[in-house]
């Protein structure tokens, strides 16, 4: 059974709007027009940047808890490896959020006159996603590229059980600088995808990627990502993900991060949940799906470790 939005329901949802999906990719975006209008140089007249052949790597850890009236634990871990060489480019990252809250009831329970107070906790997992990828880059001309690579991600509270990405295509070297650089290709897709409610589905699609970054001081980095992923079995099934990040130096090994991701996807996946009575009383062997929210933002600050 799967259970159907009506207009003013969808209106009444507390979700970001593709509207406000589109306003926050703007907003997140401006800063790579302004850079490159204002700091960049023209397309086709930038030196190549000094690339040294090497690893560069980096650990980003973030945690808070809280403790007492509340009881939450939140844990976000990432790496990233990376290695240049003068007509090839190798990366490969991991990252994952999970997050859990304790809620406390108390009830006042009178026996025999007197009233004692009995106190249940219980434990939620409250979110929790995990990325990994991997991609090859080989130059074929100036300022050209080819590029393969794979990517996995699990994240149920977005209704996707496994997505497995495969992907190979071309792109083009817009700015390549020692300190900006702004890079755009696209790709064929392989994907695997099995949500939590529902089949195994494989399908063919493209993918179109914008990834741009500038050390704006001697201090401060600033990245931005754009990947918009379409299936060419449904022209209407359509992924965006952008990330927006600006990261501070603190010393020669350490860095403060934060960033801003915002993922849209035109068909989410739904979520199955049991059917109950007027009363209350679970229906056995009943259950109805509903459609997920199409928008997840995630804002994060990392400590970030370079070596």
């Amino acid at each position: 059974m799967k259970y159907s939005d009506t207009a003013d329901q969808r209106q009444n949802r507390t979700h970001v709007s593709r509207p406000t999906f589109l306003a926050i990719c703007l907003a997140t975006g401006l800063p790579i027009y302004l850079s490159t209008a204002v700091f960049g140089q023209a397309p086709g007249t930038q030196g190549e940047a000094a690339e040294k052949p090497g690893w560069a790597n980096e650990a980003q850890l973030s945690f808070v808890a809280t403790d007492g009236n509340a009881e939450t634990s939140s844990l976000g871990i990432g790496a990233k490896f990376e290695r240049k060489a003068p007509s090839n480019r190798f990366e490969a990252s991991f990252n994952g959020v999970r997050a859990e809250s304790t809620i406390t009831t108390r009830t006042a329970i009178l026996a025999d006159d007197i009233v004692s107070i009995d106190e249940r906790s219980d434990s939620q997992l409250t979110a929790e996603n995990y990325h990994a990828k991997a991609r090859f880059d080989r130059d074929f001309d100036q300022d050209w590229f080819w590029h393969i690579g794979g990517s996995w991600e699990r994240d149920e509270f977005a209704g996707i059980d496994h997505r497995f990405q495969g992907v190979g295509g071309i792109g083009h070297e817009i700015l390549d600088t020692e300190d900006h650089t702004w890079r755009v290709d696209a790709g064929v897709t392989w994907t695997n995808e099995r949500p939590t409610a529902g089949d195994t589905e494989e399908f063919f699609g493209i993918r179109l990627l914008s990834d741009w970054s500038k050390q704006a001081t001697a201090s401060t980095h600033l990245a931005h990502s754009i990947t918009v992923d379409g299936n060419f079995e449904e022209s209407e099934d359509y992924r965006v993900d952008t990330t927006f990040s600006v990261k501070v130096s603190i010393s020669k090994l350490l860095s403060l991060q934060t960033a801003l991701q915002v993922k849209y996807d035109s068909q989410p996946a739904f979520e199955e949940i049991g059917v109950v009575d007027p009363d209350g009383t679970p229906v056995d062997g009943l259950t109805a799906q509903v459609e997920l929210e199409e928008t997840d933002v995630k804002a994060t600050v990392s400590l970030v470790i370079d070596f």
